[in-house]
């Protein structure tokens, strides 16, 4: 038994999980619609700064720069300074002068600043409802950007410069000629930056005129729906990882550590109320495939199992019934016991009489065979000369079931059974649930889980065989309710490694000693 669920491959995740894909995408492309609209009656207008560390051999020869620069941190540099406050606050200033109301907050509002990777080029973008506005924006961004670099520029060439003329001053006193013609070199250099005669940084490209708004409303969608798939795909994935939910065979496989005997098509039929009438033919070569799967498998014979599921509505008493219906036409003689005395449905369902039944027999008011009742063969397609399909029926829904399955003990009560049948199929209440399951599956051959596909947890699963691997009742296999059967069926069930080894001596059907032979003593068609 495995305690994780493989994730399944992404087309699969994508099939199961394309609403919530398609949500994200629409919602994401509706932000994006609303976006463009927004920003449909803006012009965009582009200005360039180029960046040099013109100082930067100076600055390392002083210890003043690394010796090997990061060029990205430089870049990164670059970009800090020309969106910072101080740039935006210096351009609504000049704004201002030109009689145009505009604040700090409105100039950072409407500016764009990108610089590319290992790139000395920093890309100013300015937005506004005119064209004119927008090139005058990022021209004026750029200066005050140009001004507030080149400042500091000149403020480190003028700390550095009287570094290098006290340096120079020694040399001089020392008489080293190549040092003086190095420093000499530095000074000029450092005064001619000082000077503000070489700007840093340099206009590359001036804000233009736009001669259209901004942006492509439909590239804009286009690309929202694109980036809300990619984003939608992975929130399934994510979905997929938190989901316990058991999904395919293959979970159910690794969460019960036991093989998936059949899997079963969701159909309303299997349901409804009255007489079963004849299956669909893929339904019910699903319970032929569960019925051959347990017969033919080596090992002692079998005579009774449960069953069994962990929660509600997984379908137990419909597998019951139609595992029964399939073993009696194969020429069994078949008994269902229905000892779910909370929830009792099989007399609704197929037209039997809801009582005398198992309450009656653990009461001590009737005796097993008293009570067995002949399902209407006909309406099951069965042979009457080869096999038969008897039921014991609840009999009533008592307050307190617990009690009495455990005072009267259902053992005896199989083993009457067992004298005239077969097999003995028993429909139980919910193991996860009622303890009443626990009173009918000791003593009997093993259980056939339930799992129902999409609403089963592993969770679920493991308290469901870890409880009754303490009681060790061994569990022949599971079945798959509500899956795809498109891969068509197979006698082989569905099996890993660890669930071949476990099933490895589960029993076969026992024959009855008396096959097809009369109807045992008491038996009444109700």
């Amino acid at each position: 038994m495995s305690s994780t669920i493989e994730t399944p491959p992404l087309l699969d995740v994508l099939r199961r999980r394309w609403p919530l894909v398609f949500v994200v995408s629409l919602l994401v492309g509706i932000a994006a619609a609303v976006f463009a609209i927004a920003n449909r009656d803006y012009y965009e207008s582009t200005a360039k700064l180029l960046f040099r560390q013109t100082i930067g051999p100076e600055q390392n020869a002083y210890g003043l720069a690394p010796t090997s620069p990061d060029v990205d941190k430089l870049a990164r540099d670059f970009e800090q300074l020309v969106e910072s406050r101080d740039v935006a606050e210096n351009t609504a200033a000049a704004l201002r002068r030109r009689g145009i109301a505009a604040t700090t907050e409105d100039v950072l509002a409407d500016v764009r600043v990108t610089g590319g990777r290992d790139s000395d080029v920093v890309t100013i973008v300015a937005r506004a409802r005119r064209p004119e506005r927008a090139a005058l924006l990022a021209n004026l961004y750029a200066r005050s950007a140009q001004e507030l670099a080149g400042a500091a520029e000149r403020r480190a060439a003028l700390r550095l410069a009287r570094l290098v003329r006290a340096e120079l001053r020694q040399a001089a006193r020392r008489r080293t000629t190549a040092a003086v013609q190095r420093l000499s070199s530095y000074l000029e250099r450092l005064e001619l930056l000082a000077s503000g005669d070489n700007a840093v940084p340099r206009l590359i490209q001036r804000g233009y005129v736009p001669t259209g708004k901004a942006g492509d409303p439909i590239q804009t969608v286009l690309l929202g729906l694109i980036f809300g798939a990619v984003l939608g795909s992975g929130l399934a994935l994510v979905r997929e990882q938190t989901d316990r939910r058991l999904r395919r065979s293959e979970d159910v496989v690794a969460a019960f550590g036991a093989p998936v005997l059949t899997t079963l098509p969701f159909s309303r039929r299997l349901n409804r109320e009255g007489p079963l009438g004849l299956l669909d033919p893929e339904l019910a070569e699903a319970f032929r495939v569960l019925d051959a799967n347990l017969r033919f498998t080596n090992g002692r014979p079998l005579s009774a199992l449960a069953i069994c599921s962990q929660g509600r509505d997984e379908g137990r008493s419909t597998v019951a019934w139609h595992l029964a219906a399939a073993a009696a036409r194969s020429g069994l003689r078949v008994a269902v016991v229905e000892a779910d005395l909370r929830r009792p449905v099989l007399a609704r369902r197929h037209g039997l009489h809801a009582a005398p039944g198992l309450l009656q027999v653990l009461r001590g008011q009737a005796s097993p065979l008293d009570v067995l009742q002949v399902a209407p063969l006909s309406l099951e397609g069965l042979d009457e000369r080869r096999g038969s399909l008897h039921v014991i029926t609840a009999g009533g829904s008592p307050p307190d079931p617990w009690s009495l399955l455990q005072s009267s003990a259902i053992g005896p009560v199989l083993d009457v059974i067992r004298g005239s049948h077969d097999l003995i199929v028993i429909d139980t209440p919910p193991l996860g649930h009622y303890a009443d399951a626990v009173a009918v599956v000791r003593g009997i051959d093993g259980v056939v889980a339930v799992a129902r596909l999409g609403e089963t947890r592993l969770a679920d699963a493991a308290r469901f065989t870890g409880q009754l691997q303490a009681l060790r009742v061994p569990v022949f296999g599971v079945v798959a309710n509500g899956g795809s059967i498109s891969g068509g069926y197979s006698l082989q069930p569905i099996t890993l490694a660890s669930a071949d080894e476990e099933s490895e001596g589960t029993p076969p059907l026992r024959r009855s000693r008396t096959p097809g032979g009369p109807l045992a003593p008491g038996l009444r068609d109700r």
